[in-house]
């Protein structure tokens, strides 16, 4: 069996079960995601960061920014589960390496008592989970697996515990550790020696963490959260440094924008002494006071973070 093209391949008695990694899918998912990245993230930083001169639609490109910060969480994400998050499964035991959160889990066969398979079908591949129940009570979730039913058949017979359906069960077993407890034990085996609330043996159970992934995955949702406190709480108006800044000069352009809910009025400001152009929203009102060619000056100021605010108009 080809190793390079296939999901779930045996060793022995082991079965190693990795997400298919198709070069052609590989190649056009980082082509798009990096050139989408690179062409946003260049124009909105540039924004962002050299606004030396006075930009009236800064806010624009803070939100592109998180936009572009939040598809690049999406895709590092996606990349890392998708290519990094492996299942090994023996006669005695189970590995899970889930990269994304910085977890590898190994766990004797011995202390599972039972497990529930979650599918999700999209386009012939199966978007599905199964989730491991422990003796003590720990639920461990294999991740989305996206692999093919075939795939999904195979580690489900290795994986030869129980099956657990009765979600509504679950759900409330773990609100409830005692209707777990009973809930389990009696779909497992009748025994009371597979209650949940058994101990186990550190030996057959062991947790391995590395942060380097989760580092990686969550940096930039961190920056973007960081963006986003500064911006709805006011930062660029209440701290750091506020200049006023005024501009005279005449209208050198007006544009009228119609969209479906809304219109959008913008004027454009030839400055007298630097000749440089700034297109500037308005209301209605303001649109209609002035005529191209029309001296006018603006006053207004801007905050901490590069954003004008208190905009005024004057002849």
């Amino acid at each position: 069996m080809d190793k390079e093209k296939s999901c779930c391949y045996e060793e022995g008695n082991l079965i190693k079960y990795t997400k298919y990694r198709g070069r052609v899918f590989l190649y056009a998912y980082l082509l798009l995601v990096g050139a989408y990245i690179f062409i946003f993230s260049v124009l909105n930083i540039s924004n962002v960061l050299l606004y030396n001169k006075y930009k009236f639609d800064l806010i624009i490109s803070y939100g592109m920014l998180m936009f572009t910060l939040f598809i690049i969480f999406i895709s590092i994400f996606n990349l890392i589960d998708y290519f990094s998050n492996k299942i090994f499964i023996s006669d005695l035991f189970i590995k899970i390496k889930r990269a994304t959160l910085g977890k590898e889990y190994i766990i004797s066969k011995n202390c599972v008592v039972g497990k529930q398979t979650i599918i999700t079908s999209v386009k012939g591949m199966n978007n599905s989970k199964v989730l491991l129940f422990l003796k003590n009570g720990k639920t461990i979730s294999t991740g989305h697996l996206n692999c093919k039913t075939k795939d999904l058949n195979i580690i489900n017979n290795m994986l030869d515990f129980k099956e657990i359906s009765d979600r509504k069960s679950l759900k409330k077993s773990v609100e409830n550790k005692d209707s777990m407890l009973s809930t389990l034990s009696k779909t497992v085996d009748s025994k009371r020696t597979l209650l949940l609330n058994n101990k186990i043996n550190e030996n057959d159970f062991k947790v391995r963490t590395n942060y380097i992934f989760p580092v990686i995955t969550f940096s930039p949702l961190i920056l973007l959260l960081i963006i986003a406190s500064l911006l709805f709480t006011g930062y660029n108006h209440k701290y750091g440094k506020q200049e006023k800044i005024e501009i005279r000069g005449k209208v050198y352009d007006m544009k009228i924008e119609k969209q479906e809910n809304d219109t959008n009025y913008m004027i454009v400001v030839l400055e007298d002494t630097t000749h440089e152009d700034y297109q500037i929203d308005v209301s209605k009102d303001i649109y209609y006071q002035y005529n191209i060619n029309e001296g006018i000056m603006i006053s207004a100021i801007r905050g901490s973070l590069g954003i004008i605010y208190d905009i005024k108009f004057e002849n």
